[in-house]
């Protein structure tokens, strides 16, 4: 529920409402204070919200993460697939621009 109220916040321009509601539900599904319990989806939105608020490291961080956890269960979760490519180029953004590569 989280997941979705967010993601619709970012898509109608509301990134930094967005992010406090991503990461409450990312609170709510840690255990033990990792991400091990929070779906792939979960951190790929939040990257993805992370991205329009300019927080380019922090974003990179959660999709790889994200990604990472969605490539394990991909049997599972064969619907991500296009997650994983916006998780993997936001992570390939906010690196090169770290570098200063781009």
């Amino acid at each position: 529920m989280f997941n979705n109220w967010a993601l619709a916040l970012v898509q109608v321009g509301h990134p930094i409402d967005a992010e406090k509601i991503y990461r409450r539900a990312i609170d709510i599904s840690s255990v033990d204070q990792s991400d091990q319990g929070v779906s792939p989806m979960l951190l790929i939105n939040y990257a993805s919200a992370l991205r329009e608020l300019w927080r380019l490291d922090d974003a990179a961080s959660y999709a790889e993460r994200g990604y990472a956890k969605a490539l394990k269960a991909a049997s599972r979760l064969l619907s991500i697939n296009p997650c994983c490519c916006v998780a993997g180029s936001i992570a390939t953004a906010a690196t090169c621009r770290a570098r200063k590569q781009c």
